[in-house]
C-alpha cells in the first residue's frame, strides 16, 4: 500500500466499507476498483490489527 501517493484515502475508503456484510476480500476489492490492485494480505493485515485495538470484530 506504499505505493499509493496518499494513503489517507486508502485507508478511509477501507473503513468506508466496513458494514458487517462484506468480507475483507469483498472491502480489498472495492477499494482496488478506485484505487488500483491492493493486496489481499496487506488488507488482512490492516484489519487484524484494527482487532486487536478493539475497533473491529472479525468474523
Amino acid at each position: 500500500m506504499l505505493r499509493f501517493p496518499d494513503l489517507t484515502d486508502v485507508i478511509y475508503e477501507l473503513g468506508n466499507f466496513i458494514d458487517g456484510k462484506r468480507s475483507i476480500s469483498d472491502i480489498r476489492d472495492a477499494v482496488s476498483a478506485e484505487f488500483g490492485p491492493v493486496a489481499l494480505p496487506v488488507v488482512v493485515d490492516y484489519f487484524e490489527r484494527l482487532a486487536k485495538t478493539g475497533a473491529v470484530l472479525i468474523r
